[in-house]
């Protein structure tokens, strides 16, 4: 597209060609005549002014180096437009967003799970947290492993696809371990409604979400780096390039 100049895709250093939602994004906004490069976000070489518009993706270890990432996100915020923005970003990157929304959730960095005997195990590995940031402790939810996460895809607040993984299972996975799913009207209002107290204007989120025999439980509510298994719904990846493209003009 003429004029446009080239749209940056955020990957990290152990990825730096992105994950394969980045790499389908990349090739979708090529289809439609758009410049695209995949860099790592704490790459001090990268000129980010060179883009008007920055997609903040696979930044998957930046809660290994919480003060370089907000200095990036202060420095860079000036020289292009981020998707998410900063603002919802810097929130999202502390764990305790998730007290301000009803005490529902927690990150997966770290994360495990102790039984009462080895209290002195789990006090080791969360002075080792701490020493990284700040640790949130929450009590296990045993459905977990019966009924499984939901992840729902929202795009601009519009839910586009939900999908379950194998309990426990990290990094991507393999595409067969993922499952696409039907959700009910109560789990989307409260992926809705999770996505709408974010600050901001936020683009895209995954929002994680566990039934549970008290409810509805919010797990994690994602706008840095979420999978969002672009490969089970074509469409989502349609509707996140018209979002983007929105946000060009």
């Amino acid at each position: 597209m003429p004029g446009v100049g080239v749209i940056t895709i955020v990957a990290h250093a152990a990825m730096p060609d992105g994950s394969p939602d980045d790499r389908l994004l990349a090739q979708a906004l090529s289809a439609r005549g758009v410049e695209t490069r995949l860099c790592v976000w704490n790459d001090p070489d990268v000129d980010w002014a060179k883009s008007p518009l920055t997609v903040v993706r696979s930044t998957w270890d930046y809660h290994r180096h919480p003060k370089a990432w907000f200095d990036w996100l202060d420095r860079v915020a000036g020289m292009t437009r981020l998707i998410n923005p900063a603002g919802v970003l810097r929130w999202n990157s502390r764990k305790s967003y998730l007290l301000a929304l009803a005490e529902m959730g927690a990150s997966a960095h770290g994360a495990r799970r102790f039984a009462v005997p080895a209290i002195h195990e789990a006090d080791a590995h969360a002075a080792a947290l701490l020493e990284q940031g700040g640790l949130l402790v929450q009590p296990y939810q045993a459905s977990v492993e019966t009924e499984r996460e939901r992840s729902i895809v929202l795009i601009d607040g519009v839910f586009s696809h939900a999908f379950v993984k194998p309990a426990f299972m990290t990094g991507l996975g393999d595409a067969d371990e993922l499952e696409r799913i039907e959700i009910d009207a109560a789990q989307l209002a409260f992926a809705r409604y999770a996505f709408a107290q974010a600050p901001g204007d936020p683009v895209y989120a995954r929002v994680d979400i566990l039934p549970t025999p008290d409810g509805l439980r919010l797990m994690e509510l994602e706008m840095i780096e979420p999978q969002l298994a672009f490969q089970l719904c074509p469409p989502a990846l349609d509707s996140f390039v018209e979002a983007i493209m929105s946000r060009l003009s």
